[in-house]
Protein backbone atom coordinates (compact mmCIF):
# COMPACT_ATOMS: atom_id res chain seq x y z
CA UNK A 1 0.00 0.00 0.00
CA UNK A 2 1.49 3.35 -1.02
CA UNK A 3 2.29 5.55 1.96
CA UNK A 4 2.57 8.86 0.14
CA UNK A 5 0.75 10.84 -2.52
CA UNK A 6 3.58 10.37 -5.01
CA UNK A 7 3.77 6.61 -4.45
CA UNK A 8 0.00 6.36 -4.81
CA UNK A 9 -0.26 8.14 -8.17
CA UNK A 10 2.79 6.26 -9.49
CA UNK A 11 1.16 2.94 -8.53
CA UNK A 12 -2.08 3.86 -10.31
CA UNK A 13 -0.16 4.85 -13.45
CA UNK A 14 1.95 1.68 -13.40
CA UNK A 15 -1.13 -0.49 -12.76
CA UNK A 16 -2.45 0.91 -16.05
CA UNK A 17 0.87 -0.14 -17.62
CA UNK A 18 1.63 3.41 -18.71
CA UNK A 19 5.04 4.98 -18.82
CA UNK A 20 5.35 8.47 -17.45
CA UNK A 21 5.66 9.80 -20.99
CA UNK A 22 2.54 7.89 -22.18
CA UNK A 23 0.49 9.05 -19.20
CA UNK A 24 1.48 12.68 -19.68
CA UNK A 25 0.75 12.56 -23.40
CA UNK A 26 -2.74 11.11 -22.78
CA UNK A 27 -3.57 13.45 -19.91
CA UNK A 28 -1.94 16.64 -21.24
CA UNK A 29 0.21 17.05 -18.13
CA UNK A 30 3.81 18.18 -18.24
CA UNK A 31 6.11 15.19 -17.72
CA UNK A 32 8.31 17.19 -15.33
CA UNK A 33 5.32 18.12 -13.17
CA UNK A 34 4.07 14.53 -12.80
CA UNK A 35 7.61 13.28 -12.24
CA UNK A 36 8.12 15.82 -9.44
CA UNK A 37 4.79 14.81 -7.87
CA UNK A 38 5.62 11.10 -8.04
CA UNK A 39 9.09 11.68 -6.61
CA UNK A 40 7.72 13.99 -3.91
CA UNK A 41 9.88 16.90 -4.98
CA UNK A 42 6.78 19.11 -4.98
CA UNK A 43 3.60 18.92 -2.93
CA UNK A 44 0.25 17.83 -4.36
CA UNK A 45 -2.12 20.54 -5.57
CA UNK A 46 -3.53 22.69 -2.78
CA UNK A 47 -6.71 23.70 -4.57
CA UNK A 48 -9.43 21.06 -4.60
CA UNK A 49 -10.28 21.79 -8.27
CA UNK A 50 -6.69 21.05 -9.32
CA UNK A 51 -6.69 17.85 -7.26
CA UNK A 52 -9.98 16.83 -8.90
CA UNK A 53 -8.52 17.50 -12.35
CA UNK A 54 -5.48 15.38 -11.51
CA UNK A 55 -7.72 12.60 -10.14
CA UNK A 56 -9.79 12.66 -13.32
CA UNK A 57 -6.67 12.11 -15.42
CA UNK A 58 -6.06 8.94 -13.38
CA UNK A 59 -9.74 7.93 -13.82
CA UNK A 60 -10.39 8.37 -10.11
CA UNK A 61 -14.04 9.12 -9.36
CA UNK A 62 -14.87 11.39 -6.41
CA UNK A 63 -17.13 8.64 -5.08
CA UNK A 64 -14.40 5.99 -5.05
CA UNK A 65 -12.12 4.68 -2.33
CA UNK A 66 -9.18 5.80 -4.45
CA UNK A 67 -10.45 9.39 -4.22
CA UNK A 68 -10.54 9.14 -0.42
CA UNK A 69 -6.99 7.77 -0.41
CA UNK A 70 -5.79 10.43 -2.86
CA UNK A 71 -7.42 13.23 -0.85
CA UNK A 72 -6.14 11.92 2.49
CA UNK A 73 -2.59 11.47 1.18
CA UNK A 74 -2.74 14.97 -0.29
CA UNK A 75 -3.91 16.40 3.05
CA UNK A 76 -1.24 14.49 4.96
CA UNK A 77 1.51 15.65 2.63
CA UNK A 78 0.41 19.21 3.37
CA UNK A 79 0.51 18.40 7.10
CA UNK A 80 -3.25 18.80 7.20
CA UNK A 81 -5.37 16.35 9.16
CA UNK A 82 -7.77 14.48 6.84
CA UNK A 83 -11.37 15.66 7.17
CA UNK A 84 -12.71 12.24 8.08
CA UNK A 85 -10.66 12.01 11.29
CA UNK A 86 -13.02 12.28 14.24
CA UNK A 87 -12.62 15.52 16.18
CA UNK A 88 -12.56 13.50 19.44
CA UNK A 89 -9.29 11.98 18.27
CA UNK A 90 -7.83 15.41 17.61
CA UNK A 91 -8.35 16.40 21.23
CA UNK A 92 -5.98 13.61 22.33
CA UNK A 93 -3.19 14.36 19.87
CA UNK A 94 -1.47 17.27 21.67
CA UNK A 95 -1.15 15.26 24.89
CA UNK A 96 -0.02 12.22 22.94
CA UNK A 97 2.72 14.18 21.17
CA UNK A 98 3.85 15.84 24.42
CA UNK A 99 4.26 12.38 25.93
CA UNK A 100 5.95 11.09 22.79
CA UNK A 101 8.47 13.94 22.82
CA UNK A 102 9.45 12.90 26.36
CA UNK A 103 9.67 9.28 25.22
CA UNK A 104 6.97 8.29 27.70
CA UNK A 105 4.74 6.65 25.09
CA UNK A 106 4.25 2.94 25.55
CA UNK A 107 3.15 0.39 23.01
CA UNK A 108 -0.19 0.27 24.86
CA UNK A 109 -0.59 4.07 24.41
CA UNK A 110 -0.01 3.75 20.68
CA UNK A 111 -2.46 0.85 20.41
CA UNK A 112 -5.11 2.91 22.25
CA UNK A 113 -4.60 5.82 19.86
CA UNK A 114 -4.82 3.54 16.82
CA UNK A 115 -8.07 2.00 18.13
CA UNK A 116 -9.49 5.46 18.75
CA UNK A 117 -8.57 6.59 15.24
CA UNK A 118 -10.10 3.44 13.75
CA UNK A 119 -13.25 4.00 15.80
CA UNK A 120 -13.00 0.72 17.69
Amino acid sequence: MPKSFGQFIRKIRLDKKLTLRQFCKESNYDIGYISRLENEIISPPVEEKKLEKLAKSYNISKKSENWKKLKNLSDISKRKIPEEIDTKVLNYLPAFFRKASKKEVTKKDIEKLVKLIKGE
